[in-house]
């Protein structure tokens, strides 16, 4: 757990989540926190994607919605190792097509809001 005193040059012991109490809350919380900023749904089940993949979380941004709709595993080249790894979404799947039904996006946007945004900005190359 973090400390409660936040001064500026302090040192914050940040622990991994130990048990399925501690990942209960913290699934509570982005519910309620992400109600505030519309995201509660993205904001949840990008933390079952992580929760449950054990991705490291600058591969999960790059995910596109292609990657994982009607999908039971999928391959990603790590961004840190540079490996191919075969990620199973078994264990998921009914959360990410109840988002994908609630949310109506297409299979080409991201996740995650500034990757989508960059991938808009992007030439586009059409085939004639």
């Amino acid at each position: 757990m973090a400390n409660k005193t936040d001064k500026k040059g302090m040192t914050i012991d940040v622990q991994p989540l130990r048990n399925a109490e501690e990942i209960s809350a913290l699934r509570d919380a982005l519910k309620v926190a992400g109600k505030k900023s519309g995201n509660a749904a993205r904001n949840l089940l990008l933390f079952n994607i992580r929760i449950n993949t054990g991705l490291r979380i600058g591969d999960i941004v790059k995910l596109q919605i292609a990657d994982v709709s009607g999908r039971s595993s999928f391959v990603i080249k790590e961004g840190k190792t540079q490996k191919a790894r075969t990620v199973h979404l078994s264990a998921i799947m009914a959360d990410i097509a109840d988002y994908l039904a609630e949310s109506y996006l297409r299979p080409v946007f991201y996740f995650h809001r500034e990757k989508e945004a960059a991938a808009l900005l992007l030439p586009r190359h059409t085939e004639l």
